[in-house]
């Protein structure tokens, strides 16, 4: 159940631009912000919708309230204008709110240019607050595989959290199959429809589905695979599918570097954490990967080759039936003091 918060008369972006403003309205300042990132989003070149990305870049640069700050910032993620493109990157050139920044280096995953992987990286050096210094850094990253900027192996900026880390042995119990299922008109969505559309190659479309344990991951790939033998690139990306909504959503992107005489792959989330690694090639237009996923709390150890060729998808592997990872435990409350013990007892009597 949602709750429809103003008048219908304020739900307008006149009303949201005036809420914001601190004129009385029957807006919250939240429900202002998501007025007008909606109206940004489906009509940013109509009258109305450029008054919203004008209004929420200028809250951005200007709003008393932190958190309607950072909500604008989200709110222009997915606006591709220059004034959109304009407020994120002076957030990234200043970097003082380490939310705000944030939201603008997620923001610049989206709708940033080639020049813009320079700028998170400076932003990730300069930042105070650990998550803003890992969220512009796993920006610049995603941001250089779309726009096939160079990439430097050794530097640490670039680094995704879980790169590094080991990856885990299929052992020798009982394994799932990854399997192939059919892929249901409904479930290849166009690349506007997905929060993190950019992520998604330009000549994508949906190439084949498969299952790992109880996920179905649907496959978007481009047709130019030639490229990313090459220059960094994203291979492919890897969409979850909401069975209860009836729509898709990026759960992986499949980053590629050429290496040697063949592909270093990295599988990670939109927001730059790493699940698999692995090797891959581009031979006569077919792509082929082998990733392993990486050692982090809860992870199940999965084995996996895919091949692309001309349009078609053939995926095999093998995962392990249960968690080979232990989750991370919430550590334990220190003890205060004995609950029976005589100053507690006296507490009590009080």
């Amino acid at each position: 159940m949602s709750v429809i918060i103003g008048s219908a008369k304020d739900r307008t972006v006149t009303g949201a631009i005036a809420a914001l403003a601190g004129k009385p309205t029957t807006l919250t300042p939240a429900a202002a912000v998501a007025i007008l990132a909606e109206a940004a989003a489906v009509a940013p070149d109509k009258v109305a919708g450029r008054r919203a990305v004008t209004a929420l870049a200028k809250v951005v640069t200007d709003h008393a309230e932190a958190q309607v700050r950072v909500a604008a910032a989200k709110g222009l993620a997915h606006v591709q204008s220059d004034v959109s493109v304009r407020a994120l990157r002076k957030v990234a050139d200043r970097g003082a709110d380490g939310q705000l920044l944030a939201a603008a280096a997620a923001g610049l995953t989206n709708l940033g240019g080639r020049a813009d992987v320079k700028r998170l990286r400076g932003a990730a050096v300069r930042a105070d607050w650990p998550l803003a210094a890992a969220q512009a850094a796993a920006s610049a990253r995603l941001l250089a595989h779309r726009v096939g900027a160079t990439l430097d192996p050794e530097d640490a900026t670039l680094r995704l959290p879980g790169e590094d880390a080991q990856v885990l042995p299929v052992g020798g119990r009982l394994k799932t199959r990854v399997k192939t299922v059919d892929l249901p008109v409904a479930r290849t969505r166009a690349r506007a429809d997905l929060p993190w559309a950019a992520l998604v190659p330009d000549d994508a479309s949906a190439v084949g589905a498969f299952s790992c344990g109880d996920r179905t991951h649907v496959v978007l790939a481009g047709k130019d695979v030639d490229s990313l033998a090459s220059a960094p690139g994203i291979a492919g990306t890897l969409l979850g599918v909401n069975e209860s909504m009836g729509t898709t959503f990026v759960r992986w992107v499949v980053l590629t570097r050429p290496d040697g005489d063949g592909l270093a792959v990295t599988v990670a989330r939109p927001t730059g954490e790493v699940g698999f690694v692995g090797r891959g090639t581009v031979v006569d237009g077919v792509l082929s990967v082998t990733v392993d996923a990486v050692d982090h709390p809860g992870a199940t150890a999965v084995h996996v080759t895919a091949t692309l060729s001309r349009g078609t998808l053939e995926v095999d592997g093998r995962s392990e039936r249960t968690i080979t990872s232990p989750r991370r435990q919430p550590a334990p409350i220190p003890q205060q003091f004995d609950p029976t013990g005589p100053v507690a007892v006296a507490v009590g009597a009080g």
